[in-house]
């Protein structure tokens, strides 16, 4: 573009951002007063409190009891006198080193605004704002003027999209998020000139360098921009190699320097990156991901205790010599790290399948029921209810806005298809980790940009026809989309495929070596349903790295329509109650037990059975030694379950 070209569209970005400021100010604002305060764990913003206040970035312990109050919002309100002149401030005790950007973003709106709670919307509406004028220029990579503004539009009203900005913790990745999207944009779109790739590294460098103090996993954006930059920038692999190596690493460079301040802290004191992928395997998440259950799991309690236990007792299997890990220590990320690699390994289909299931959620995210209506009772009438029309009538039809702007990529450069496969993949795939919309909402402007451009590249073709125009220098290639696009079939398809094959074959002797463990029988007596069979002493109740593997064997053929067995915790102890119901949906008629694997932890109570008539239990046990196990893992193995399906499958794929 010209200079002139360039001016016009910073403009526009300008008045985009302005306008948005105004609305997203404005939306915060109204839900606020709504009733709908934010949620973003405004206990733990103490060292915000203290730099508006000017005492840097502090905390007080004892923690002064006004601030208490006001971080647990006790009161809107805090004035900086009520902190006393002899209060014990001080870093020993900041434990929100990582956070240190997001804490500095909000101390500087209490400096201006006062310390209130109510006030900081302009704060989220300048971030909506930066998020609204960034979407355009992204949406501008693919189409003209009217359609970004339109899509920009579009995302600006989204009720997904909104219904997330109160919670500033969270929503504070959106614009940086889409920030490093556009960077890329440009990076693969215009030549690959010395100012276009130095300058996109460092700004890379340095978004994901600030981005990383208000969200950590932001890491998980790190590879995207070497992967881009060696493999998508135009020339190939090997053209402009000193070049690319220069901008790889001067990006380095200005993100290490940008972040220091929070990798010394989380290398020092832990970040608990991978903890929050393992929450992301529970079973909440598989069916919020609508994938179809295999006959074990990877943990159903979305709780943190629940992955602490599983991932330190596995720490101290393989390596015994492991002491005590802290949560979210340094040791901890790293056993935690190492349990997540040994699932992935054990069960790389499981993993391959969420991605994709991620990616058809995130395709679909403006037609999603829930997100129809008008974030607010009676905001804006007549705008919400033309798009709830509009989007009901195109429901379903974002991914046919992706497969169509493939397709018509393809027919002009394999290139930028490939690139556009590999955006989708990683963009939409990595929520897989923990597939909640506060992870993935400003995601939807993926099924925006498809739109557009499919939009803008027809319009394009209908009026260079109607005008006569031929333009020799993209005309379309039918013989290369005939093999990009069954390339691209089997790069989807043919790891996914073979994942599944791997799995099929190992995971029968994994659980076998549950099966042929040495056993400790439980004697039980009769009991009505529900009655509780308490455990015998296994040294669980007061050692909170204790662990065992229970086998309930069930005779389903003899039992009632859908048996259950509850795993009971003590309820005197709710943060650790990780008690837990398998029902047999489908029990097998074969006569052969069914074997009923389930890990226990401290504050294990004992069993409950929905059936006690005779012949139905055929017995319970407990692993006498797991030292040797790798993975414990919740199992439910029917008769002959080595021969049915052992991996996780989409419900909308059955194959």
């Amino acid at each position: 573009m010209t200079a002139r070209q360039w001016a016009v569209e910073a403009c526009i970005a300008v008045v985009v951002f302005a306008a948005a400021v105004w609305w997203g100010t404005a939306y915060w604002n109204a839900s606020f007063l709504a009733g709908r305060p934010p949620i973003f764990y405004q206990e733990y913003f103490e060292p915000a409190v203290m730099m508006a206040c000017g005492k840097g970035f502090v905390v007080s312990n004892p923690q002064v009891p006004a601030v208490r109050a006001f971080l647990y919002r006790s009161t809107d309100r805090f004035s900086c006198s009520e902190i006393p002149i002899d209060a014990n401030l001080g870093t020993k005790w900041v434990y929100q080193g990582a956070w240190r950007y997001l804490m500095v973003a909000t101390a500087i709106c209490w400096r201006i605004r006062g310390i209130a709670w109510s006030v900081l919307g302009p704060l989220l509406g300048v971030m909506f704002g930066a998020t609204i004028a960034i979407g355009y220029g992204i949406l501008r990579l693919g189409m003209g003027r009217l359609l970004a503004l339109f899509c920009a539009f579009g995302l600006s009203i989204s009720t997904l999209h909104l219904l997330n900005l109160p919670h500033l913790r969270d929503y504070s990745k959106a614009p940086f998020t889409l920030a490093l999207i556009l960077i890329i944009g440009v990076m693969v779109k215009a030549r690959p000139a010395r100012v276009v790739l130095l300058g996109c590294g460092a700004a890379y460098g340095l978004v994901l360098g600030i981005g990383y103090g208000f969200r950590t996993d932001f890491l998980v954006n790190i590879p995207v921009f070497f992967i881009v930059l060696f493999a998508f920038v135009d020339g190939g692999l090997l053209k402009n190699l000193p070049l690319k190596l220069a901008s790889a690493a001067l990006c380095a460079t200005v993100f290490v320097i940008t972040a220091w301040p929070l990798i010394t802290v989380v290398y020092r004191s832990g970040g608990c990156p991978w903890h929050t992928a393992l929450l992301g395997l529970t079973t909440t998440f598989t069916d919020v991901l609508e994938v179809e259950d295999a006959p074990y799991d990877f943990g159903n309690s979305y709780t943190d205790g629940a992955v602490f236990r599983a991932a330190t007792n596995y720490a101290r299997r393989v390596n015994p010599e492991v002491g005590a890990i802290a949560y979210c220590s340094h040791e901890y990320d790293v056993a935690t790290g190492q349990y997540l690699l040994e699932i992935a390994r054990r069960f790389p289909a499981d993993m391959l399948t969420r991605v994709y299931a991620s990616v058809s959620s995130i395709a679909q995210l403006p037609f999603r029921p829930s997100w129809l209506n008008a974030p607010l009772p009676g905001l804006a009438p007549f705008v919400y209810t033309k798009r709830l029309s509009a989007l009901t009538s195109l429901k379903g039809r974002s991914t046919v806005w992706i497969t169509a702007a493939l397709l018509l990529t393809s027919l002009v450069s394999v290139r930028l298809t490939f690139f556009l496969v590999f955006f989708l993949l990683y963009f939409g795939g990595y929520p897989a980790i923990q597939f909640a919309n506060r992870h993935y909402f400003h995601l939807e402007i993926i099924a925006w940009w498809a739109f557009g451009f499919v939009v803008h590249q027809l319009a394009s073709a209908a009026f260079a026809r109607l005008r006569g125009i031929d333009d020799h220098s993209v005309r379309p290639d039918w013989r290369q989309a005939a093999w990009v696009v069954p390339t691209i079939l089997a790069v989807v398809v043919v790891p996914l495929l073979a994942f599944r094959a791997y799995q099929q074959a190992t995971l029968p002797g994994f659980f076998q070596k549950y099966l042929n463990a040495s056993l400790d029988s439980w004697p039980l007596e009769p009991a009505q349903p529900g009655f509780t069979h308490l455990a015998p002493s296994l040294s669980l109740s007061h050692q909170q790295t204790a662990e065992t593997l229970v086998v309930v064997a069930l005779n389903a053929w003899k039992c009632a329509d859908r048996p259950s067995v509850t795993f009971r915790y003590d309820k005197a102890f709710p943060n650790d109650d990780l008690s837990r119901t398998f029902t047999l949906e489908r029990p097998s008629t074969v006569p052969q037990p069914t074997y009923i694997f389930s890990p226990v932890y401290q504050h294990f109570l004992g069993i409950e059975f929905s059936d006690v008539r005779p012949g139905c239990l055929d017995g319970v046990s407990s692993v006498r030694d797991v030292s040797r196990m790798t993975l414990l893992l919740p199992a439910v193995l029917p008769p002959g379950w080595e021969r049915e399906r052992l991996f996780e499958q989409l419900k909308a794929w059955p194959w």
